[in-house]
């Protein structure tokens, strides 16, 4: 027998059905002129196997460097960010250091906690906090999920995955505590579901079809609500309404497409093609997270540390980790180049979709956003965790300096996570071996 829902039920689940962006004009008339603050938010995004140093630094300092075609190539799609990145060269990472082979794993375990880890590939794994989760634990719970951790490369945290060491550290960036890594979402259809609920796979037919009928009350009563909020919305936000419900239909209808198909239940990994679907959707979903405040930290596995993931679509059938292992091939450091390049475009087009988006304080969501991209080695024929690329996007709402090529000549990575950290109201002092948040970053509210 099917149920009805309640009223009381429907109610209830009609406020977390579907999250809805910041509109000014909903609020009431009186607070028209008190538009909160839109919120600060930081998304560290990792990419494995390193981003190689003579490619990608700039020569110049500065405010004036420049992407050039030929000494910089793989960081010539950043050149029209120019204005609201900034990229750091030259940091070090010496808790990634050890005489051990498993640079890999040390460099992705170290990528946001800054501690050595432990050598084993058993249940005895042992890393820090990580800088996401000190932030979130001091951030007030404002939002659905005080984190979220998102990946591309599915695994469990078990075995040996690098000379040694476990799987745990090259599988993961987030950590809750020593020996507690939050395992990434690399499924983008699992994704939207957390966020916006379940779906049907797996149900009995009786419970897909009580579900069917609550999601459509609970949708026409949400719909009413929303039809009845428009008279209150003035023209931009009418237009912003549109543009996100729109947004949000699109983006389940082709997450739906991904679940079709012959291959949907075979355990082998995705073809090539279907790589560059899945990066855009989880991008998608990125944005939609920090548009719709559901998270204000957040981190992103491009690729597990030493993926070998190959990039067929773009004419570069090697695997990536691999590639990476040059020995100064000019054939080899061509196609490395061609794909660290599609990386960086990719990466490009993140920030263009997040700086698409207009917040009530009249910034875009890069502006009052962060985010933190990196690898955990530089050259990937070296291992090396010297001369670390750094690129550091958006401002935080201002707190951040912007328009530089920092070369840091020796600074830790953790002296800019912890400004990061310091960008967005935390109150650590410093973090691991870092004393002071990275110097020129930071902007003195008090200066005049």
């Amino acid at each position: 027998m099917i149920v009805r829902p309640s009223r009381r039920h429907l109610l209830r689940s009609a406020a977390s059905t579907l999250a809805l962006p910041f509109m000014a004009s909903a609020l009431p008339r009186s607070a028209w002129a008190q538009v909160p603050a839109s919120p600060k938010r930081v998304l560290y995004y990792y990419v494995p196997n390193g981003l190689q140093p003579e490619a990608f630094n700039p020569v110049s300092t500065g405010p004036d460097w420049e992407a050039d075609p030929e000494r910089n190539p793989i960081l010539v799609p950043m050149d029209a960010w120019r204005a609201k990145i900034n990229v750091i060269t030259g940091l070090t990472m010496p808790s990634a250091e050890d005489d051990k082979e498993g640079d890999h794993a040390r460099g992705t375990g170290a990528f946001l906690t800054s501690t050595l880890i432990k050598y084993t590939s058993g249940s005895d794994i042992q890393n820090d906090t990580s800088i996401d989760q000190l932030i979130a634990n001091e951030l007030p719970l404002e939002t659905p999920f005080r984190s979220l951790q998102v990946g591309t490369e599915p695994g469990g945290s078990t075995g040996d995955c690098n000379a040694g060491y476990s799987c745990a550290y090259t599988r993961n960036l987030s950590w809750a505590g020593a020996a507690t890594p939050l395992p990434p979402i690399v499924d983008p259809v699992l994704l939207f579901e957390r966020m916006f609920g379940p779906s049907s796979t797996g149900l009995s037919a009786d419970t897909v079809a009580r579900r069917a009928i609550l999601r459509t009350h609970v949708l026409d009563h949400v719909n009413d609500q929303i039809q009845a909020l428009r008279p209150k919305l003035s023209s931009g936000d009418a237009l912003k309404l549109d543009e996100y419900l729109t947004g949000v239909e699109e983006l389940q209808a082709r997450l739906a497409v991904l679940g079709q198909g012959e291959c949907a239940d075979t355990p082998t990994p995705a073809a090539p093609t279907d790589f560059a679907t899945q990066l855009g959707l989880t991008h998608d979903m990125l944005v939609l997270a920090m548009q719709c405040d559901m998270s204000r930290v957040l981190t992103f596995m491009f690729g597990q540390s030493a993926s070998n993931r190959s990039f067929g679509f773009m004419g570069v059938a090697d695997a990536h980790h691999q590639l990476s292992h040059h020995q100064d091939a000019v054939d080899k450091l061509e196609k490395l180049y061609q794909v660290e390049t599609w990386i960086l475009g990719e990466f490009a087009s993140l920030l263009t979709k997040m700086d698409a988006i207009v917040e009530p304080d009249g910034n875009t969501l890069l502006d009052n956003s962060l985010v933190y991209f990196s690898s955990e080695i530089s050259d990937g024929n070296t291992h090396s965790h010297v001369d670390l690329p750094v690129i550091l996007a958006g401002s935080a709402g201002g707190a951040i300096a912007t328009g530089q090529h920092h070369r840091a000549d020796g600074a830790l990575t953790s002296e800019v996570l912890l400004a990061t950290a310091t960008a967005l109201g935390s109150t650590m002092e410093g973090f691991r071996d870092a004393s002071a948040p990275y110097p020129g970053l930071l902007i003195d509210p008090t200066a005049p």
